[in-house]
């Protein structure tokens, strides 16, 4: 007989489990996207020390119905899907059916949800294949609550990595977290660490509301002082080959002494409200924003991007951030003129209204300050605001 042979199913599942679920970012952004796509409208994401004690998800929508108990964290279980073919058109955040299994492969998971309609809820313990092992009647009101406890507890080296870097790694989670909140104006979010010793803190919370706008939660989301150096950003860009045209609208910094920051930090993108990284759209606004700016700083941008659903791919990385784009080069370049046209306004009046050295003491201010506030958005995504409780349902 030969040397090459199948693998078992459960080798298997916890190899490409590795491949869905890569760090505390990654599970938090696959819960946080069921939770949208079940019709959230108020989210809450609790924290145990930084993710590394656990991490927990719960939410207001439509919960998950008993028949639907068992394949819940079955791996390619999906409700969003039918056929590939479905792919180019889909509409929800999720899509593989690959997260709860993956994460049931690296983490104990526990599930309490109550469909509408159900006079009960249901909490559910799933074994490391997804397959439900216990299940018991809970009090809960509609909604899913998803806890996930010992994180790659299963993979010692991704586990040290996590409790080496757990800081950082929550600090990152916590920037994805402002991206959706920044994309679901309408839905309440609520983000907080509980320490090993100490209070709960919050450290993100916005209202939400039915017709809630953009501009009225970026100043919980960015800061008031933040929010208030960014200006309204809207442009269309036709794309080659008659592939249709794509709107941009958003904010984006100012020209203006100390509207700027130090670096990228605060660039959120989103196509079609898929939150994505969109390198180098980053690039081309910053080389923009540069020439506009006598400090020599980088723009901070939120915007949203709406496009056919046939000229991008978003199934090409486990966490669907990363996407392809058809016609890419003349989408950026188009992008990059509306921005410098958008700035250019500001650049003629600060440049005639100020002496050179009244800029350079501006652009040494604005350097300061931006160094002050990089240290506290550090301080803050480590321990959060002291003394605030999270909320939610």
């Amino acid at each position: 007989g030969g040397v090459v042979r199948a693998l078992d199913s459960s080798t298997t599942h916890r190899v490409c489990a590795g491949q869905v679920v890569l760090d505390l970012c990654s599970a938090v952004k696959e819960l946080v996207d069921n939770a949208l796509d079940a019709g959230a409208t108020a989210l809450e994401v609790r924290f145990r020390e930084h993710g590394v004690a656990s991490l927990e998800v719960s939410d207001n929508g439509s919960g998950v119905r008993p028949g639907d108990f068992g394949a819940l964290c079955r791996r390619s279980c999906t409700s969003k899907l039918r056929a590939f073919a479905e792919l180019r058109q889909v509409g929800t955040l999720g899509f593989r059916g690959e997260a709860l299994s993956s994460l049931c492969a690296v983490a104990d998971v526990v599930v309490t949800t109550c469909a509408e309609g159900e006079a009960v809820g249901a909490r559910l313990e799933f074994d490391a294949e997804g397959e439900l092992c216990a299940s018991a009647a809970a009090a809960r009101p509609r909604g899913t609550t998803v806890a996930v406890s010992n994180l790659f507890a299963k993979t010692p080296v991704r586990r040290k990595e996590l409790e080496r870097h757990a800081r950082r790694d929550f600090a990152r989670a916590v920037h994805v977290l402002q991206g959706y909140a920044l994309v679901a104006p309408n839905v309440r979010v609520a983000v907080s660490n509980q320490p090993a010793k100490g209070a709960r803190t919050t450290v993100v919370h916005t209202p939400g509301g039915a017709g809630k706008q953009l501009a009225q939660v970026m100043p919980a989301v960015l800061g008031a002082k933040a929010a208030g150096c960014l200006q309204r950003f809207q442009t269309q860009v036709e794309l080659a080959e008659g592939a249709g045209a794509v709107n941009v609208d958003g904010y984006v910094s100012r020209a203006a002494p100390g509207c700027g920051r130090g670096s990228a930090d605060r660039h959120f993108f989103s196509i079609n409200r898929r939150p994505v990284e969109l390198p180098k759209l980053t690039k081309a606004l910053n080389e923009v924003y540069r020439t506009h700016s006598a400090t020599g700083q980088v723009a901070m941008a939120v915007l949203d991007i709406k496009m056919p659903p046939e000229v991008v791919d978003v199934n090409v990385t486990p966490d669907k951030r990363t996407v392809l784009l058809h016609c890419e080069k003349t989408f950026f370049a188009g992008i990059k003129e509306a921005f410098a046209q958008a700035l250019e306004p500001a650049r003629s009046t600060y440049e005639l209204n100020m002496t050179q050295p009244e800029r350079r003491a501006v652009s040494r201010k604005a350097v300061a300050d931006n160094q002050a506030e990089a240290e506290a958005a550090g301080e803050a995504g480590a321990g959060g605001k002291e003394g605030q409780d999270g909320t939610g349902q």
